[in-house]
């Protein structure tokens, strides 16, 4: 059977879904993020630097004892 509307009451238009951020917050987002991530780079360089500058005092303190123990 086929049923006719004849009421004629409007239609429900589509909207459209709001982004939950505008593309002025989503630069700033992006951005904040790049720069978060450069500086989490720059802070592991400078502790594996630390690290390794600690291990070659380390290996060069070694050195110098074992050089005074063959001077003897």
């Amino acid at each position: 059977m086929i049923r006719i509307n004849l009421l004629g009451s409007e239609k429900k238009k589509a909207t459209r879904a709001v982004a939950a951020f505008g593309a002025g917050q989503r630069l700033t987002v992006m951005c904040s993020l790049i720069v978060g991530a450069a500086v989490a780079g720059i802070g592991w360089w400078y502790w594996s630097l630390g690290q390794e500058a600690a291990q070659v005092d380390t290996e060069i303190v070694a050195a110098q004892q074992e050089a005074a123990r063959l001077r003897s």
